[in-house]
């Protein structure tokens, strides 16, 4: 990311996440002592509906699974599941295209395999905003979404944080399949 977008990612969280000055918060002692998932539950919604085929830290061929993998058809929405700004959409190696958004209290998401990118760095999304479709690209045997949340960089079990329980099967909503079908795909955007 260029300087300037990294100043309009700042100021655009800023305006999604203001802090009010009159505010009393807690000191950072006490906030470091809260468990990791306490109080993130209720801001993640899932980026597709599907089952769980991978687990957080299963055993894998590659070692460590850092995230989930949700199974979908190819071409289903991926919706952002929470709001914050978009800071990379591109190819990631074996994650193919890959799709990272920032969120509040260092939090951030990562959306991979993915069939398209509809989304690139800098824009601000919304919780439910979509960002891509499934798909499987880079080193994945069938059609997912690799799905995970770091805070500060450190993977978090994503399905300690998501609202439970997962949503059932998604409605069929022609105008969204339409929506997704009028996008341009920026999963070539470099980031």
């Amino acid at each position: 990311m260029t300087l300037k977008q990294r100043l309009r990612a700042l100021s655009l969280l800023i305006l999604l996440f203001p802090i009010n000055p009159h505010t009393a918060y807690p000191a950072a002692k006490s906030v470091e002592a809260r468990s990791d998932t306490e109080g993130d539950r209720a801001g993640f919604i899932w980026p597709v509906r599907g089952p769980v085929i991978s687990r957080f830290g299963s055993s894998r061929l590659s070692g460590w699974h850092s995230g989930v993998d949700i199974k979908a058809p190819r071409g289903t929405p991926i919706r952002a599941a929470a709001p914050g700004i978009v800071t990379f959409s591109g190819r990631q190696s074996s994650y193919g295209r890959t799709v990272k958004i920032a969120h509040a209290n260092g939090l951030s998401t990562v959306y991979a395999h993915n069939s398209a990118n509809f989304v690139k760095p800098g824009d601000p999304v919304k919780a439910g905003t979509l960002i891509g479709t499934v798909g499987r690209t880079g080193r994945a045997t069938t059609n997912h979404v690799h799905f995970e949340i770091r805070r500060k960089g450190v993977a978090k079990n994503p399905l300690l944080l998501l609202q439970r329980p997962q949503p059932g099967p998604m409605p069929a909503r022609r105008h969204e399949a339409r929506a997704a079908a009028q996008h341009q795909p920026t999963s070539e955007i470099k980031g």
